[in-house]
């Protein structure tokens, strides 16, 4: 490992380089970054499943009908608040093989699952419970699926918005768990905690955030629709049926948001790294340490 010969470069980067470097890396990683966020996400998918698909009715071979076209938008409205909340749970695999990925050429998967099992209880109290998970997957059990908006979703919806704030500013909680080690508490009064981490980090740049949480958040909405208009592009091509059914609509639209939300977690990634070299100076940190790792004889 040579911290000053990084396989991301480490640079400051606009949202839009941001966005741009993002593709080259979803590229050249794209087998590994399936896997890992594979093993987050299929998961959460299956058990998002089981709780909506209930609202999800349709007939086969039924006329479309405005009960239809109701059941159809409350199961995607739900999906996409369940899923915009668990991203990043869904993303720690993903996070923790992309923070190994820029020193490492080819970080292996097996190491990077044993290397989340110490932060499984930090992950646990910051995502499940203080960034909501928990409470969205038991109001998404539940919604009462006769009613045509259930107090259920408009607490889900509550929740979501109450979330977001602080997800737009403080979007890495993510790396300073998994990557940074911080604990969530301490005995010593001056020791660096995830809360006190998290205060340091976004607590400066709380304005730029929230500019890139925006640009993101619609440019993630925009993929997903790219996307299923993929998948409904490919069913006419190859079915030579152009109006999205059952399948499509229970499957093709929860695959098309979590490919999003895992480009997404590129994206946080390589703005996390930017963030640090704004206020920190990473770059010539890494250039200092590697220089003592080299007089210390440890580089070559």
């Amino acid at each position: 490992m040579q911290f000053d010969k990084t396989l991301i470069a480490i640079r400051e980067r606009s949202i839009v380089d941001t966005l741009d470097i993002a593709l080259h890396v979803c590229r050249i990683y794209a087998w590994p970054l399936l896997v890992t966020m594979g093993l987050g996400v299929i998961p959460l998918a299956l058990l998002n499943h089981l709780l909506l698909a209930r609202l999800a009715r349709f007939e086969p071979d039924a006329p479309v009908s405005a009960e239809m076209v109701g059941n159809a938008v409350r199961f995607v409205w739900n999906m996409a608040v369940l899923i915009v909340i668990q991203a990043p749970l869904a993303s720690a695999f993903a996070t923790t093989y992309l923070g190994q990925a820029v020193f490492l050429e080819k970080p292996r998967i097996w190491a990077v699952v044993r290397g989340i099992a110490p932060c499984v209880p930090s992950l646990i109290w910051c995502h499940l419970l203080l960034r909501g998970v928990l409470p969205a997957l038991f109001l998404a059990y539940v919604i009462d699926q006769d009613a045509a908006f259930s107090p259920a979703e408009w607490l889900l919806l509550t929740l979501l918005l109450a979330l977001g704030f602080r997800r737009a500013t403080a979007p890495f909680l993510n790396e300073i768990v998994l990557l940074e080690r911080n604990p969530l508490r301490t005995g010593r009064g001056n020791a660096m905690t995830v809360g006190r981490r998290s205060a340091m980090l976004h607590g400066p740049s709380t304005s730029d955030l929230i500019y890139r949480f925006f640009v993101s958040s619609v440019c993630a909405v925009l993929l997903s629709f790219v996307l299923f208009g993929g998948c409904v592009c490919a069913q006419g091509v190859f079915w030579d049926d152009w109006a999205p059914g059952a399948f499509l609509i229970q499957v093709g639209v929860p695959l098309t948001m979590w490919l999003s939300a895992g480009f997404f977690t590129v994206v946080r990634f390589l703005s996390y790294l930017d963030l640090r070299i704004r206020q920190e100076g990473w770059e010539v940190e890494l250039r200092m340490r590697a220089e003592g790792a080299r007089l210390a004889g440890v580089m070559p």
